[in-house]
Order: structure tokens, then C-alpha cells, then sequence
């Protein structure tokens, strides 16, 4: 059995004047060694907590500054608003162009041959100059134009003003996107990888069956662990379920899967 001596030897030098013992690792020290041991653990703190606290802090404190990214974002929005407004007049201003050429068609002809009409009509009147053949002519002159007054008034009524706002989609024709994140499992940037990997796709030679992977040229991972690879070979992209042994095809592929 060890002797009391013995179990407070110094964990550094292994002298027997371990008088110093550490609430932490519970470890004994001599006088020289436990300072040393106490710096040890201060340059961890400061390196390891204090450091990464200031760190943070700052990034806090950009957070609670004005977002000028931000400004921008809503300067693009207004943008948008004033080129739309004024895309929406343009519009407007064609259609009521449109519209009073379609109102207006045909009445100046019209309006002049009535003119024209009207005048031989009284001069034939006044001077008594017509015959029969002179009233079988102005009678068919005068049915030709209640024809045309007939077919303005008919085109005036059926004309109507087409408007497609229903088609447009408000909800999407402006809208703020949140950029699509790869996963939503945070990895700490000095996390350490182990250098021995574990397959989760393919690993069966090049190929192109459903356990097998071709030229894969895009990886995600969602929460679930499953991974979705895209492959150039193949033209398809498979999904696999964690710990799966073979995958399954969602987008295209050549459909001759072993």
C-alpha cells in the first residue's frame, strides 16, 4: 500500500513535498509546480475563455450597429416601387391612347361624308334641281350611311378595356428571400475532424446503381443526417437516408439502376 507520502508526491517532479493540491484536477504540486501549474490554467483562461469573449463581443456589438446592408436592401425595394409606378403609368398611358383611337375610328369618315350628303341635299333643294334618279341615289347614299352609324354604334358598345391584374401574383412579383442555408447544424470553427472518415454514400466502385456513385460533383445534409448527391455522370441526384446502404434516385437518372 502507498504511503501518505508517497500519494502526495508533486505530479510534476515526483518529489514528497506535494503540499499543494488542485481543487480542479485534484493533483498535488509542490510550491514551484503549482504556480506554475496556476499560470498554466490563467493562460488557458485568457486564451481559451477570455479571448473568445472578446471575440463574441465584437461581433455582438457589429450586430447592434446600423445594418448599412440593410439600408441598401430597402434603397433597392424603393427602387423597385418607383420603376414599377412608373412601368404601371406607361401602361396606363398606352391604353388610353389605344382606347380613343379605337373611339374616334371611323367617325371622321363618317362625319365628313354626312357633310358632303348634307350639302347636295339642300343645294338640290333650294334650286329644285332632281329627278327620279337623283332621289333613288341620295336614298341608297343615305342607307349606306345609317348602315355605317349603325355598325360605330355597335363597335362603341362591345369595345371593352381588358384589365389582367388578376393574373399577377402580388405575393411574389417582390419579396425578401432568405438565402438557403446548407444545414442548420452549427460547426464551430476550431471543431477537430478525425482524420479516419465513415462512408455515407456510394463506396461500391464507380457505377451508376442505386449503390453506387458516378462523378458526384454536389453534397447537402439536412437535419436528418441524409445526404443528397448530385452526380454529373449519371445525371441524377440520390438521396441517402443515414446509415442506409443504398440510395434512392429523386431527379432524373439514366433508369438502368442495378
Amino acid at each position: 500500500m502507498a504511503s501518505g507520502l508517497e500519494s502526495n508526491r508533486c505530479s510534476i517532479c515526483q518529489k514528497a513535498d506535494g503540499e499543494c493540491m488542485c481543487d480542479g484536477c485534484k493533483k498535488y504540486f509542490c510550491v514551484k509546480h503549482f504556480d506554475q501549474h496556476r499560470q498554466q490554467l490563467s493562460t488557458k483562461f485568457d486564451v481559451g475563455i477570455v479571448r473568445t469573449h472578446d471575440e463574441l463581443f465584437e461581433q455582438i456589438n457589429k450586430i447592434n450597429q446600423p445594418n448599412t446592408s440593410g439600408s441598401e436592401l430597402f434603397g433597392e425595394i424603393d427602387r423597385w416601387e418607383t420603376e414599377i409606378y412608373e412601368k404601371v403609368h406607361q401602361a396606363a398611358e398606352k391604353a388610353r391612347h389605344q382606347l380613343t383611337e379605337l373611339l374616334t375610328e371611323g367617325k371622321d369618315t363618317l362625319k365628313k361624308d354626312f357633310e358632303i350628303m348634307t350639302k347636295e341635299i339642300r343645294d338640290r333643294r333650294k334650286e329644285l334641281d332632281f329627278n327620279e334618279n337623283d332621289i333613288e341615289r341620295l336614298q341608297q347614299k343615305l342607307n349606306q350611311i345609317q348602315i355605317s352609324v349603325n355598325r360605330l354604334v355597335r363597335s362603341t358598345e362591345t369595345k371593352a378595356v381588358i384589365v389582367t391584374n388578376d393574373q399577377i401574383n402580388w405575393n411574389r412579383i417582390i419579396y425578401v428571400e432568405t438565402p438557403l442555408r446548407s444545414s442548420s447544424i452549427d460547426i464551430h470553427p476550431n471543431a477537430k475532424w478525425k482524420q479516419a472518415g465513415v462512408t455515407v454514400a456510394g463506396g461500391n466502385e464507380e457505377g451508376n446503381g442505386i449503390n453506387q456513385l458516378n462523378c458526384p460533383w454536389g453534397l447537402y445534409v439536412d437535419d436528418e443526417e441524409t445526404v443528397y448527391v448530385a452526380e454529373e455522370s449519371n445525371h441524377r441526384i440520390m438521396e441517402w437516408k443515414s446509415g442506409a446502404t443504398n440510395g434512392k434516385v429523386i431527379v432524373g437518372g439514366k433508369g438502368n439502376v442495378a
